[in-house]
C-alpha cells in the first residue's frame, strides 16, 4: 500500500463553502394608511405591504481534479493536474463564442476528456495513463479549491395583505417571489479534466418561482 505523504498539504485549501464576500439585506414596508380597519372599504384597502430579501455574494471555490488514479495511490478523485502557469481568463457563461466550440465557459477547458489535456491553455493532466510507463506516480501540481465560480445575485420579493377581522384575528395574504427578475445564476463549472465538459457551465440555480399563501392568525 502506497503513503501519501504529500497528500496532507496537497489537500489543504479553502474549504467549499468559504464566501469571501456576502451581503444579505432585507426590508419591510407597509403602507401607513387604513391601518385600523375599522370600517369595511378600510379592510380592502388597508393592510397592504411589501417585503423582500437582496443576496448578493461571491462565487464559491471549487476543483480541477484528476478522477483518475494517476498518483498510484489506490485513491480516486485525490489528485489535482499541473498547471504551468499564464492568469486563466473567466467568460461570462452566457457567451456561446468566448471559447471556440465550448459554449457556456467559464474558462476554457479546451483539451479536457483527452488523455494528456495537451490542447488545454493552463492544464496538463500527470501522464497519459495510469501506469508508470505512461508517465503517472505522482500529484499534481496545483492546490485544492484554488478558483472560484460565478458570483450570486439574487432579488426576493413579497407583497402581502392583512385583513383584521376581529381584535385578535386576521387574514393574511402573500404572493411571493423567488427570483424576481429571472435572471440566470449560475452553479460552479465542471472542474473534472476527465470531461469533455471541463471548464464549462452546465447548471443553473431555480429560475423564478412564484408562490401564494393564505394564513389565518388568531
Amino acid at each position: 500500500m502506497n503513503d501519501l505523504p504529500s497528500d496532507g498539504l496537497a489537500r489543504r485549501g479553502h474549504a467549499d463553502h468559504d464566501r469571501r464576500q456576502v451581503y444579505v439585506g432585507t426590508y419591510v414596508y407597509e403602507l401607513p394608511w387604513l391601518r385600523d380597519q375599522t370600517k369595511t372599504l378600510d379592510r380592502v384597502l388597508g393592510g397592504w405591504g411589501v417585503s423582500g430579501m437582496t443576496i448578493v455574494r461571491s462565487g464559491a471555490p471549487f476543483n480541477v481534479l484528476e478522477p483518475d488514479d494517476r498518483c498510484l495511490c489506490g485513491m480516486f478523485g485525490v489528485s489535482t493536474p499541473d498547471y504551468f502557469g499564464g492568469d486563466i481568463a473567466f467568460h461570462d457563461p452566457r457567451s456561446t463564442d468566448a471559447v471556440p466550440g465550448r459554449p457556456n465557459s467559464w474558462f476554457d477547458g479546451s483539451g479536457g476528456g483527452t488523455a494528456t489535456a495537451a490542447a488545454n491553455p493552463y492544464f496538463r493532466r500527470v501522464g497519459s495513463g495510469a501506469s508508470y510507463e505512461l508517465g503517472a506516480g505522482r500529484f499534481g501540481n496545483f492546490g485544492r479549491n484554488v478558483l472560484r465560480g460565478p458570483n450570486f445575485i439574487n432579488w426576493q420579493l413579497a407583497i402581502f395583505k392583512r385583513t383584521r377581522i376581529t381584535e385578535r384575528q386576521s387574514l393574511e395574504f402573500r404572493a411571493e417571489f423567488f427570483n424576481l427578475f429571472n435572471q440566470a445564476q449560475f452553479k460552479n463549472p465542471i472542474g473534472d479534466i476527465a470531461s469533455e465538459n471541463f471548464g464549462r457551465v452546465l447548471e443553473t440555480f431555480d429560475p423564478r418561482v412564484i408562490q401564494f399563501s393564505l394564513r389565518y392568525q388568531f
